[in-house]
């Protein structure tokens, strides 16, 4: 008797244990696993309009979008090193402010305030190159060659920005800061300067603006600046310039096979401490200073974006196939590539996908279409798309990447 019963109640469990029940549409299990992957708590992504002058602050956990208001449209933003202030810096508007996200990395933890405008402004002629280090943050102004230097403890305290003439006159210009507090700066010559507004050298100056190392090396032509904090290098026509923090100048040259083509477009990765430079319609470079070479990380002409992750480790790139792939970039190997990621707009169209990543997460920002697409970054899987309110022209992570 006792084993009909134990039998009935194993045909009774084993017809529950395989019912299943109807799936909902709203769950589908192909899609819902990777939606519960989320960014870091502190991460927030702020964005610039191509058409106006509203600001998006998006938080990169809940995807909530606020809009913000700048006095001028078409502007660009930018992180400083701490990533707690996103510089707003409007060109046309000769006009510089910074937005506070209210995330401090204290070192031991991590606190948060209101987000909010900071006090200082700046108000030079034509800000457009930003550069950060530790607590300083400087914007070349290109419509008279002058620096304008902001302090990160004095956002607050300060109504206006430290402007430094620096003996300098108008170019498109830029700045590096070293880890001992001078600032690499390109100079225009006075006497017999190369046609347009790239600058020939390079010099050293002192945070007052007084300079410290002189112009050495002339090359025909200036763009692009990265800093690793004991060495500045120059993407120029004669090669790459190198410039170390005691003046020291020399030039790392192209190989043969890029005839006239120089690089002017340079990042650098500090946990990878690896400089790269590139060119759209060329390729995409390793910069060694140690060994004065240039190698090819990606000689695909169609490349539309790259840029490192915010802790610079690895190198992300975009493709205008739609290609996406993580780079080591020491030794060029590709980790993980996905394709068909986003459709891009007609030849000639200059809003292009933006291109961003944290630690765990790649984020394409889609300005045609405006959305945000959001991959993550270990194996390229889609996770989810966030729509915007307007059409996005530059992008930067703020906050704090990390838990």
């Amino acid at each position: 008797m006792k084993k009909k019963i134990v039998f009935s109640l194993l045909l009774i469990t084993s017809f529950y244990a395989c019912k299943k029940e109807p799936i909902d549409p709203k769950q589908d299990v192909s899609t819902n696993p990777q939606e519960q992957f989320t960014e870091n708590s502190y991460v927030r992504i702020m964005l610039t309009d191509a058409d106006n002058n509203n600001l998006y602050l998006v938080n990169g956990k809940t995807h909530n979008v606020q809009t913000l208001s700048f006095p001028y449209s078409g502007a660009r933003v930018y992180n400083t090193s701490s990533g707690r202030y996103a510089g707003v810096v409007s060109g046309s508007g000769n006009f510089v402010r910074f937005f506070d996200s209210g995330i401090q990395n204290n070192g031991s933890s991590v606190s948060e305030s209101t987000a909010q405008w900071a006090l200082t402004t700046a108000t030079s002629p034509s800000p457009v190159h930003f550069y950060s280090r530790d607590n300083h943050t400087v914007l070349f102004n290109d419509g008279d060659g002058s620096l304008s230097l902001f302090k990160e403890d004095e956002l607050y305290s300060r109504p206006t920005a430290i402007n430094l003439t620096a003996g300098n006159t108008a170019h498109h210009g830029a700045p590096a800061i070293f880890n001992n507090g001078k600032i690499a700066i390109t100079h225009k010559d006075l006497v017999a300067p190369v046609n347009g507004v790239l600058p020939e050298y390079v010099k050293v100056i002192g945070i007052d603006g007084t300079e410290v190392h002189a112009k050495d090396i002339k090359t025909g032509g200036i763009h692009g600046e990265a800093c690793n904090g004991t060495t500045a290098i120059f993407g120029s026509t004669n090669g790459i310039l190198k410039v170390s923090d005691n003046g020291t100048q020399a030039l790392i040259p192209y190989p043969a096979s890029f005839g006239t083509t120089w690089l002017g477009s340079l990042i650098y990765g500090k946990e990878s401490q690896v400089f790269i430079g590139f060119r759209r319609g060329f390729g995409v470079f390793k910069v060694d200073i140690t060994s004065d070479t240039i190698t090819t990380i990606d000689n695909s002409t169609d490349f539309n974006g790259v840029t490192f992750d915010e802790k610079g480790k690895y190198l992300i790139l975009l493709h205008k196939t739609g290609k996406l792939r993580v780079i080591d970039p020491s030794s060029g190997a590709i980790l993980n590539e996905t394709s068909s990621v986003v459709g891009f707009p007609s030849s000639g169209n200059s809003y292009m996908p933006i291109l961003k990543s944290t630690s765990k997460i790649v984020y394409v920002i889609d300005a045609t279409n405006q959305k945000i697409l959001t991959y993550k970054k270990s194996d390229l899987s889609f996770i989810k798309e966030v729509a915007l309110p307007g059409k996005p022209l530059t992008a930067s992570i703020i906050g704090f990447d990390g838990e």
